[in-house]
């Protein structure tokens, strides 16, 4: 196995989820319901994030299929 591919994708996957997690979650403690601006951009960030986790899901398991 390639360690240095792994260790870069093991890299990527953190730069990810630091980019996405934040936006993901909703801010602070309010009750207040997010208007549909604010719905429609986290779809399109949890979509985005899904497509960046395939992807380096897809490089894992072609590294994987090497050996």
């Amino acid at each position: 196995m390639n360690r240095d591919k792994l260790r870069e994708l093991r890299e990527h996957l953190e730069f990810v989820d630091d980019r996405y997690t934040h936006r993901l979650r909703p801010a602070g403690s309010s009750m207040v319901r997010p208007g549909p601006e604010e719905l429609e951009r986290r779809q399109r960030d949890l979509a985005d994030y899904a497509v960046e986790l395939k992807e380096t899901l897809m490089q894992l398991l072609a590294l994987l299929d090497e050996d």
